[in-house]
C-alpha cells in the first residue's frame, strides 16, 4: 500500500466512520479516494486483492474509472495543478494565467499541509534556492515528487524550481546566502552555478517540441550547464531555453509561465485541455 494513495485515504475514511466500515463513509467523501487514483496499473502489478479474480467482486481500477467518467460527464472536469509555497517564493502572481483559466484548477500549497493529489505540480522560482529546496526536503516534498512522478503525474519547474530540479545547485559567492553548494533533486541532467548577473528581459520564441509560439518575460540568474540542455525545452530566438526530461514527464523552463497553457497541451498533461 505505500505505493498507493487510493487504499490509504478509504482506509482512513473507514477508520473515521461511525461503523468502521466502508457503510458509515459519506457518500461525498468517496470523490477524496478518487481524487488520489490515477489510473496507473499499480493494482495489477502488485497483485492487489481487489483486482479480479477474488471472491469479493470488487473490481476497484474499472470502479476509480467508472467514478471518473461520471464526474467529468456530470460536472466537466479540471486539471489539477499544484503549487508549493516556498518560504522565499518569487514572482507568485506569474500563475495568474492559469489560475483564471476556466479549465484549471491552481491551488498553492503551504509546506506544513499535506499533499494533495494533483495532475501537475509546478516548481515555482525562489529569491533563495538553496534555502528553499531545503526546506522542500525537509516537509517531505522530494519523496512526493518521486511518487508523483512514478504514478504518471507531470511536474514543470520555472526559474529557480528549474534549477532544483538538477544534480546540483551551486552558490560560491553567497549571493543568496550562506555562500556553499548542495544536491539537487537530481531529475534533470544539469548543474546551476549562482553568479551576480541577472537578466531581465521580455522573451519570444517557439517550443521546441511542438509548433507552438510562446511569449513571456525571463527574471533569470545563474549559470546552468548540463547534457540535459542539448534538447531544450524551447527556443527563444536562436536561444535554446529549459530542458524536457528523457526519463520523466517533467520539463523545465526559466520564463514566465504566462506559456505554460500552450505548453500543457502540448504536453498532453490532461486529455480535455482546450486546443
Amino acid at each position: 500500500m505505500n505505493l498507493c494513495t487510493a487504499f490509504p485515504t478509504l482506509f482512513d475514511l473507514v477508520d473515521g466512520s461511525p461503523t468502521l466500515e466502508v457503510d458509515g463513509v459519506k457518500k461525498s467523501d468517496f470523490g477524496k479516494v478518487v481524487d488520489q487514483c490515477y489510473l496507473c496499473d499499480m493494482c495489477y502489478m502488485t497483485k492487489c486483492p481487489y483486482v479480479p479474480p477474488h471472491p469479493w467482486n470488487v473490481d476497484f481500477p474499472h470502479l476509480m474509472l467508472r467514478a471518473k467518467s461520471a464526474k467529468f460527464r456530470k460536472d466537466g472536469a479540471k486539471l489539477r495543478v499544484i503549487v508549493p509555497v516556498l518560504p522565499r517564493i518569487s514572482n507568485h502572481t506569474d500563475f495568474d494565467p492559469l489560475r483564471v483559466h476556466p479549465s484549471v484548477d491552481v491551488q498553492f500549497v503551504d509546506l506544513a499541509a499535506s499533499i494533495p493529489g494533483a495532475d501537475l505540480i509546478v516548481l515555482p522560482g525562489s529569491k533563495s534556492v538553496q534555502a528553499d529546496l531545503a526546506s522542500l526536503r525537509a516537509a517531505g516534498w522530494d519523496r512526493a515528487l518521486a511518487r508523483h512522478l512514478r504514478y504518471g503525474g507531470k511536474v514543470i519547474g520555472i526559474c529557480g524550481g528549474f534549477q532544483m530540479l538538477g544534480r546540483r545547485l551551486d552558490d560560491p559567492g553567497g549571493v543568496e546566502g550562506a555562500a556553499g553548494a548542495a544536491d539537487g533533486l537530481g531529475l534533470l541532467d544539469v548543474e546551476t552555478t549562482i553568479t551576480q548577473e541577472k537578466r531581465l528581459a521580455r522573451v519570444a520564441g517557439r517550443l521546441a517540441f511542438a509548433e507552438a509560439a510562446v511569449i513571456g518575460y525571463e527574471i533569470h540568474m545563474g549559470r546552468t550547464t548540463g547534457t540535459a540542455l542539448v534538447r531544450p525545452a524551447a527556443w527563444l530566438g536562436a536561444r535554446p531555453d529549459g530542458a524536457p526530461s528523457r526519463k520523466t514527464p517533467l520539463n523545465a523552463v526559466t520564463f514566465s509561465p504566462f506559456i505554460l497553457p500552450d505548453i500543457l497541451s502540448r504536453m498532453n498533461v490532461y486529455t480535455g485541455w482546450p486546443k
